[in-house]
């Protein structure tokens, strides 16, 4: 195969596999972000950012761009787009490769949540609570002023209750760093999703510090995917670029 691959991204992973795949003889490779940070980092290729418009828009996009392969790499919460791109390549009979990382395995004391919402409604007044679980459903910080929060994120979230306290962070963290993080700010509770992989630095300080820990779990996948690493997504990728 020879032509356009759209990656898409938002994870370590897709970086990576952004920039092997565009090392292979006659591939181009365009690397698409959701645009929810306005500090991305550099993917090595051609990128645009920015939504698509829903399934119809994504489809004309493919099509406009003739791609061939759409190697779907976004982060296990990401089930819009991943399932748009499922509808897109069976309609148009485009290649379509989906990684997805497994999920951590249940720790002891975690407690899940379906939501940042239900999360918060589970503290106990006066918690100290760092949220990394992204910007989406903040609104929900509103209601629980009896909580000291700090939501850690790449890019500002924008205005914030006074409650409510904003940290920069890019991961990867370091276990010293995130032991330091909740030990400075008297963290009592972390709230994450379970984004799988090996950046497990926040949870194994939350272990070492008692930090109780409020997982949002993973929406429902449509379909399984069809890589669970790397190595696999690169090598159904090349069996693709090879016929």
């Amino acid at each position: 195969m020879s032509g356009r691959v759209l990656v898409l991204a938002g994870t370590r992973e897709a970086r990576i596999l952004a920039r092997r795949i565009a090392e292979w003889p006659g591939v181009s490779v365009i690397a698409s972000l959701a645009g929810r940070t306005d500090d991305p980092e550099d993917l090595g290729v051609e990128t645009r950012v920015g939504g698509f418009g829903g399934t119809e828009g994504l489809a004309r996009w493919c099509r406009d761009h003739a791609i061939r392969l759409i190697v779907d790499a976004t982060h296990p919460y990401a089930r819009r787009i991943q399932g748009a791109a499922a509808k897109v390549s069976a309609s148009l009979g485009i290649a379509h490769i989906r990684l997805e990382r497994p999920p951590w395995p249940d720790r002891p004391g975690w407690r899940h949540c379906a939501d940042l919402g239900a999360a918060l409604q589970s503290l106990p007044v006066g918690a100290r609570v760092l949220v990394t679980s992204g910007t989406a459903g903040l609104e929900a910080l509103d209601n629980r002023s009896d909580i000291a929060v700090i939501v850690r994120t790449i890019s500002n979230p924008g205005p914030m209750p006074s409650h409510v306290a904003w940290l920069r962070g890019r991961p990867p963290f370091s276990m010293e760093a995130e032991v330091a993080t909740f030990a400075h700010h008297a963290i009592t509770h972390l709230i994450t999703k379970n984004a799988g992989g090996t950046g497990t630095a926040k949870l194994d300080a939350a272990e070492l510090r008692g930090v109780g820990v409020l997982m949002i779990d993973r929406p429902a996948a449509t379909a399984p995917p069809h890589a669970e690493d790397m190595d696999e997504a690169l090598r159904l990728a090349w069996k693709v670029h090879s016929t």
